[in-house]
């Protein structure tokens, strides 16, 4: 709506400024510029700012019009930008300064999309500089790294920023992995949102995650209690998700405040959702319309929280690991341990050998018009109805409309 009003009103700026030529309100941008306030400029040509720094006036509106700026660092301050998703800025250029802009996209500094071309740069380019970067383009390929809390990491999420995926064919814009990491995305402050985007770890459908890249799709920082001067990942927002192929674990949250809105994980190794708190009992994650779909472990594993929820979740075939005695432990569906005040309502699992684990001093949980469904259809016999439901060092724990 806004492109539009402003598209209407350049119009008329062109208009008066054929019938009043010595009028300036706009001029086309060159590397000899003068920048005023609150001024549009156009960007129809190469602009090479011959490896100088241009500050632009408070206010100023940029058109780009086919041209691309390049060769220096452009300053924002309080400043727009008008473009389609295409190449804007050269990789030579640095953006920085204060931005005003609804939209901002990797394309702007030179992603493709295309599957084949590393797009990390980009997108971290576009994610430092805007708060809120969409993706509009199909596959997203991640072909390098960078380090961030000792670790490799494909793209790095700074506080107040969101990412929104809006391809429409399948409904997410994928962002996949070609290179071995720690985490695809990795949120490493707070109030983020991540809405529409396919996190893939590199892996091939069907072989849940053992020939996957990276060992977590999402993986969040945590307390930073052992990290002089940070504070802890808190009021993230994931929805419309969908995340797959990992080494180890869809999600694996920590932190506080964390909202889960229909996220789907799948073929994953570990757990499809790991949330905890890493320092102490950490308050509120809340899952809704969520669904685990063959993953080797856990569908949810939730530890060390408080007052958390899940709302009309499903686990579907997860926990194969259990075949495997040697591992030493038995998959859960749902699994929590250290949990306090949580509540799961109208919540399923099909599939599944084990269904419910709470463990580790579990406090004051309910259980709500849940239904447990073909839970020990395939399990070898001498496990069969033996720990679908294991309560142990829990109390106030209530069962009510639990169909088995």
């Amino acid at each position: 709506m806004m492109n539009r009003r402003f598209s209407i009103i350049y119009f008329l700026f062109i208009v008066i400024r054929l019938c009043c030529p010595t009028l300036a309100f706009c001029e086309v941008l060159t590397n000899k510029t003068v920048i005023k306030a609150d001024m549009i400029y156009e960007v129809v040509d190469v602009v090479d700012l011959v490896g100088k720094q241009m500050k632009l006036a408070k206010n100023c509106y940029l058109i780009f019009r086919g041209g691309i700026i390049k060769n220096g660092e452009l300053v924002g301050n309080k400043s727009k930008i008008e473009a389609s998703p295409v190449k804007i800025f050269n990789e030579d250029l640095k953006v920085s300064g204060n931005w005003t802009v609804e939209k901002a996209y990797p394309e702007w500094f030179g992603a493709k999309a295309d599957g084949v071309h590393d797009d990390r740069a980009a997108i971290q380019n576009c994610i430092n500089n805007f708060r809120d970067t969409y993706l509009m383009g199909d596959v997203y390929a991640i072909r390098s790294y960078t380090e961030c809390h000792g670790a490799k990491r494909g793209i790095v999420m700074p506080a107040y920023k969101s990412l929104v995926g809006t391809n429409m064919r399948d409904n997410h814009s994928q962002i996949k992995t070609f290179v071995e990491l720690e985490s695809v995305l990795y949120l490493s402050e707070r109030c983020n949102t991540v809405e529409g985007v396919f996190v893939n770890g590199g892996g091939v459908f069907q072989k849940f995650g053992t020939d996957a890249l990276a060992r977590y799709g999402v993986e969040t920082f945590g307390s930073g209690k052992n990290v002089k001067g940070s504070s802890a990942t808190a009021y993230l927002i994931f929805k419309d998700m969908y995340v797959a192929y990992c080494k180890s674990d869809g999600f694996h949250i920590l932190g506080y405040s964390i909202k889960y809105i229909n996220c789907i994980v799948s073929q994953c190794r570990g757990n499809a959702f790991y949330a905890s708190y890493d320092n102490g009992r950490g308050p509120g994650h809340n899952f809704q319309y969520c669904s685990a779909v063959n993953c080797r472990q856990s569908g949810f594993k939730i530890e060390n929280t408080t007052y958390s929820s899940l709302l009309n979740c499903s686990v579907d075939n997860c926990g194969f690991d259990v075949q495997k005695t040697e591992n030493g432990e038995l998959y859960h569906a749902y699994s929590f341990s250290n949990v306090n005040t949580t509540n799961l309502q109208s919540c399923g699992e099909e599939g599944c050998y084990y269904v419910y684990k709470l463990t580790g001093g579990c406090i004051a949980m309910s259980f709500e018009n849940c239904r447990l469904y073909n839970c020990t259809k395939n399990l070898p016999s001498k496990f069969r109805y033996n720990n679908v439901i294991v309560v142990d060092n829990a109390m106030g724990i209530r069962f009510s409309g639990l169909v088995i």
